[in-house]
């Protein structure tokens, strides 16, 4: 079931899923298990040259499918509690972590086989009162 889900997501993540053809029990026709051995995957997000990353929460492990190789390999098994994975402007692969309250690593562009790097937290920028922010409109 778990592959399942991974061929799930990574065809909505590449924008394959609306144009699959769906059976009459709203499963999509051809299926293929692309990796397997997993047990809670989460996250998902696709890097600029189409590769799907994902994270095994329960191992700790964030995985790339390489669609053009048809490939799996681990980007980082560093113990780092991984949740949910993202990619900035740059191309930084960004990894939400259980660790702390909200911690965030970065993995750099091109470089996905080194150890994630703990992000700094920034401040927010201070709102404005509602009222302060009408008027400033105005002017």
């Amino acid at each position: 079931m778990v592959e399942l889900l991974l061929e799930r997501v990574l065809q909505f993540a590449l924008g394959l899923l609306r144009a699959a053809p769906l059976r009459d029990d709203g499963i999509l026709g051809r299926r293929e298990r692309l990796a397997g051995g997993f047990h809670n995957i989460s996250g998902g997000a696709v890097d600029l040259e189409g590769n799907f990353y994902f994270v095994d929460a329960r191992w700790q492990r964030i995985h790339r499918w390489s669609w053009a190789d048809r490939r799996l390999t681990t980007v980082s098994d560093a113990p780092i509690q991984p949740v949910n994975v993202a990619f900035d402007h740059d191309g930084n692969l960004l990894v939400v972590s259980y660790a702390g309250s909200g911690t965030l690593f970065s993995i750099a562009h091109g470089k996905a086989d080194s150890e994630p790097t703990l992000v700094a937290p920034q401040p927010a920028a201070a709102r404005l009162p509602q009222r302060r922010r009408k008027r400033q409109r105005s002017t």
